[in-house]
């Protein structure tokens, strides 16, 4: 035998009149007056109307004295954008009139339209994110995702970057950013320092610079690396910094001196790994296809701005190059030298003087 534990509802049946659902010409219900005195259709929800057809049925009032009218109590929206796409039949879940008089229709009415729309919930941004991961993952493009849902590909394609990171996801879920903002920090979550910058934008009219500027520093930085390996695959020691005056660990070869008091020279020392390369960025020609730098002497400049000319024998096409951004050695450091100062590497005992 089981024990069956019954609560006795508040409200009793005649609080709550049944209805029936029935499968009706949109043409034919009257919306008659609404609250909402504007139904502000816009592209997006007749697309989705068009699209998914009216999955929550429209509630109506049978008309006491004119049964075949039936009154759109809520839901005018899903009517008025039904007919405008020829929807032959929409689902209308029909009440019986239970009011006394016109005045008790006309409160019964508002309260079920005001009720209906102010105690919902929209989803949240990081909830509907995970939905449409759920459909991409069931198998769905992201162009069918967005036509099924009536939205932009690019906020499809949003919802599905900021899914893969928890970061994203989890400040999408606290409301501290939104949804095309969670999808831009996935890009920079390996970057030192990058995702404070952009949580400390968002929501700001300068977030996108903020993005902008990290990626302009991530390209730079990379290019700096690029430009280093160079160097330190040929054994120097490259340097992040410019050293500060009088480095122990970082000194100028000329005011280093020999065994026999004679000022050191580029011969003393032999090591590439003792000479020290400080990059810096400048401008400089560039080869349009590989990016390598090409001396500005083996361009025939003649030949710019005219694609079909032929350039002059042992030259280059002045539009095969183009200027940007590199990193060269800093002249000014190329005779910096490092300790230790003996070891493999020297011809000699150095020594400092100052």
């Amino acid at each position: 035998m089981t024990d069956t534990t019954t609560t006795e509802s508040t409200a009793s049946s005649a609080d709550q009149p049944i209805g029936t659902l029935e499968h009706l010409d949109p043409t034919l219900l009257d919306i008659g007056d609404n609250v909402r005195d504007d139904a502000a259709l816009s592209k997006a929800f007749i697309a989705n109307i068009a699209e998914n057809g009216v999955l929550v049925p429209i509630t109506g009032v049978r008309d006491p004295e004119r049964p075949e009218v039936i009154r759109v109590r809520n839901g005018q929206r899903r009517t008025l954008a039904a007919r405008e796409v020829g929807l032959s039949s929409v689902p209308v879940y029909v009440l019986p009139s239970t009011a006394a008089d016109a005045s008790q229709e006309t409160i019964d009415r508002i309260v079920h339209q005001i009720v209906t729309n102010d105690q919902k919930r929209d989803l949240t941004d990081a909830q509907r994110a995970r939905g449409i991961q759920q459909m991409i993952d069931a198998g769905m493009s992201v162009t069918k995702v967005a036509k099924r849902l009536s939205v932009a590909k690019d906020a499809v394609k949003a919802a599905h970057t900021a899914a893969q990171s928890t970061t994203a996801m989890d400040a999408l879920a606290s409301g501290q950013l939104s949804l095309v903002e969670a999808a831009a920090i996935t890009e920079f979550e390996d970057m030192p320092g990058a995702l404070e910058r952009l949580m400390s934008s968002a929501g700001r009219g300068w977030f996108e610079h903020t993005v902008a500027q990290l990626r302009q520093e991530r390209a730079t930085a990379q290019a700096r690396a690029q430009a280093a390996q160079v160097y330190t695959d040929k054994g120097f020691t490259v340097l992040e910094h410019r050293p500060e005056s009088w480095d122990a660990a970082c000194i100028p070869l000329h005011h280093l001196v020999t065994g026999e008091g004679d000022e050191a020279d580029d011969n003393a020392v032999t090591n590439p790994a003792h000479w020290a390369v400080l990059l810096s960025e400048d401008t400089a020609l560039c080869d349009v296809e590989t990016g390598d730098v090409v001396d500005e002497e083996t361009v025939d400049w003649e030949t710019e701005d005219q694609p079909d000319a032929e350039p002059a024998e042992g030259l280059r096409h002045a539009n095969s190059v183009t200027e940007a951004q590199v990193f060269v050695p800093d002249t000014s450091l190329t005779s910096t030298w490092s300790p230790p100062t003996t070891g493999p590497g020297f011809d000699s005992v150095l020594t400092t003087r100052w």
